[in-house]
């Protein structure tokens, strides 16, 4: 056998094998997705993150299969004590809180004190 075949049955080989591992389903064959939260109802809940950007199909995923969420960086304290004055500013955070318990999600606060973040919190002025 030539080099050049052997090159060739090694890559119709694997063409093959990989084409099996994606199976084209017809729409008949097609499963419903059930929703996770739907899954575990009555059991507990089922949370993620999300941040006030996510939109489109990143935003429909979170609404189809959670019904848990925690507002990825609005409720750390590098968010809500940003300002120079030391006062805590909860405007992003009251406004995804409240849109998103419009959609039906139960919010969970985000820990105060994050491994690698908010190494400046409490600043001076809180202390």
């Amino acid at each position: 056998m030539t080099k050049t075949l052997r090159r060739v049955l090694a890559l119709l080989l694997a063409a093959s094998l990989l084409a099996g591992m994606f199976p084209i389903a017809s729409a008949a064959e097609e499963r419903e997705v059930v929703p996770l939260k739907d899954v575990y109802a009555g059991r507990f809940m089922v949370g993620t993150v999300m941040n006030p950007r996510d939109s489109g199909a990143k935003l429909e995923f979170i609404r189809t299969h959670f019904n848990a969420l925690t507002p990825e960086n609005n409720t750390k304290p590098d968010n809500i004590w940003n300002s120079p004055s030391g006062n805590p500013n909860f405007s992003q955070t009251d406004t995804m809180v409240s849109s998103r318990k419009a959609d039906g999600f139960y919010t969970i606060g985000h820990a105060l004190a994050w491994h690698n973040q908010s190494s400046n919190w409490p600043s001076p002025g809180l202390t």
